[in-house]
């Protein structure tokens, strides 16, 4: 996917999320959740020593062929942990099922 596609997804995901109400807390959790997962924080520090091993492997840990198995699977575990959590939180309670009317 090109970079310059991201402006375009996220006004179509901004268009979308207007719709859906959203409290203010589930606002800031977003956030939360937002500026953890892009890593803005992670501090890259010095890139001297093996590239493959942790910790200074901090700045090809997303970059697809340098990264090790060990860290594809850990940021793999967490990013289903945090789509399980996003779906059970945010996206199931606002489609809640219809309730059946008794006879």
């Amino acid at each position: 996917m090109s970079i310059n596609v991201i402006p375009i997804l996220a006004a179509v995901l901004a268009q979308y999320l207007e719709t859906q109400n959203w409290t203010m807390r589930q606002s800031i959790q977003a956030l939360v959740l937002s500026v953890l997962m892009s890593k803005i924080w992670l501090k890259i520090g010095d890139l001297g020593g093996d590239l493959r091993q942790f910790p200074t492997q901090l700045y090809y840990m997303n970059q697809g062929p340098w990264i090790s198995n060990s860290m594809y699977m850990l940021q793999g575990s967490l990013v289903l942990f945090l789509a399980y959590g996003v779906y059970h939180h945010w996206l199931k309670p606002l489609h809640p099922k219809p309730q059946r009317s008794a006879p």
